[in-house]
């Protein structure tokens, strides 16, 4: 139905637009939460335009976690 890229949507959303956000994301199992952070998170902020993307550059990109370094939020499994 949609609802967890969307909710998946929004929870980056806040990791971008919101100060010092510590964000992780939990499934049934480990392979479930990085599939759902490669397939939804991960995808959606490599396919933002490049002036978004230049404006919320990584600290950190790993398989299991992006950290923003304007803002010090981070996203993880």
């Amino acid at each position: 139905m949609g609802f967890t890229t969307m909710i998946d949507m929004i929870l980056l959303d806040s990791c971008l637009f919101e100060q010092n956000k510590n964000i992780g994301i939990i499934a049934q199992d480990l392979d479930s939460a990085e599939s759902l952070f490669q397939d939804k998170i991960k995808f959606a902020r490599d396919n933002l335009p490049p002036f978004v993307k230049n404006f919320f550059r990584l600290k950190t990109d790993r398989t299991r976690e992006l950290a923003f370094e304007n803002n010090g939020s981070r996203i993880s499994v």
